[in-house]
């Protein structure tokens, strides 16, 4: 796998979210991200799909999030482009300081291993995909 950095940028969409029980919370996302791979001369990336996962809440407020889906994308650059088919999830640790449990704030672990379908053998096809951190606030509009 060719090694390298880049930039991503992810929007969430919540679905639905569950109540707050016991010491969970489930819910389902639409995410996208988009992202360039700087070691690749510039390959584009863009993912999107539904996620399932939720909450364990470890005190009031503090949880772990956990949350996977299926997804479809593209990729494009110098060397073409190709069809993207694989998972987009992640999780993180989120902090709830206010009392609607709903308003946090978040350090994310964004993970989208993909695999391309592509016909030519040079390919690498399982080269693609996002993996970072990063930081969020979440409130409900």
């Amino acid at each position: 796998m060719e090694g390298g950095g880049g930039a991503a940028v992810r929007y969430a969409h919540p679905v639905w979210l569950s109540d707050h029980w016991l010491a969970g919370q489930l819910n389902v996302r639409f995410e996208v991200l988009t992202g360039m791979q700087r070691a690749t001369f510039g390959r584009f990336v863009a993912v999107g799909g539904f996620t399932f996962g939720g909450h364990l809440f470890l005190t009031s407020w503090f949880s772990m999030e956990l949350r996977l889906g299926l997804a479809t994308g593209f990729t494009a650059g110098s060397g073409g482009g190709a069809v993207l088919l694989g998972l987009l999830g992640g999780g993180g640790y989120v902090f709830h300081p206010f009392r609607d449990h709903r308003v946090r704030f978040k350090l994310d672990l964004l993970l989208s291993p993909m695999g391309a379908l592509t016909s030519r053998p040079t390919d690498c096809p399982l080269c693609n995909g996002l993996l970072g951190l990063g930081v969020a606030f979440e409130a409900p509009l």
